[in-house]
């Protein structure tokens, strides 16, 4: 099994909120309703994999939706994704309780995420941004996190830390248009 080392991104904008975790785990893996396993090279079976990722980013996507629920927004949902990075990972995602992207198919994703109608209007995505950079912290449950906020009004994704602080060491962030 792979050591799996996982980022943890919430994207807030007009489509909606998305808790987004980076795998960088590589294999073949199936995606069974709210587990992930990995084919074993020796007995050619599928073993649990373990921290699942699956598992870990349907609890943190879980967490967000009761934070959000604590703050009045009960009706907005939020969709766990997971992607992975390394092209060596092969996912079979027939059953799986989450979107999963791999990374052939992050420019699909990425496509995606172009509102053709808009979920969220930009004083609720402010809204949700702001309390959700308020309320993190470096010792949360969901571990460390970044927080990608699409802000309609400004049209591009900021990048804060887990502290609610611009880093330092971005100092020319790429705007990225979502229109």
């Amino acid at each position: 099994s792979n050591l799996n080392q996982t980022k943890t991104i919430i994207l807030v904008g007009p489509v909606g909120v998305k808790l987004i975790q980076i795998s960088e785990l590589k294999g073949i893996f199936q995606a069974q309703d709210a587990s992930l396993e990995e084919l074993d090279d020796r007995s050619k079976k599928f073993k649990p994999v373990n921290p699942d990722p699956v598992v870990q980013c349907l609890e943190s996507a879980g967490m967000l939706q009761y934070f959000l629920e604590s703050k009045g927004l009960s009706e907005i949902k939020v969709e766990p994704v997971l992607i992975f990075i390394d092209p060596g990972a092969h996912v079979s995602t027939a059953h799986s309780a989450l979107k999963i992207v791999l990374s052939d198919a992050i420019d699909r994703f990425a496509a995606s995420l172009k509102p053709i109608s808009i979920v969220l209007q930009a004083d609720a995505v402010e809204f949700i941004v702001d309390a959700v950079c308020q309320n993190l912290s470096p010792n949360s449950s969901t571990g460390q996190m970044q927080t990608l906020a699409a802000q309609e009004k400004k049209d591009v994704f900021s990048l804060v830390d887990e502290t609610g602080a611009r880093p330092k060491q971005y100092p020319q962030l790429k705007r990225i248009s979502i229109q």
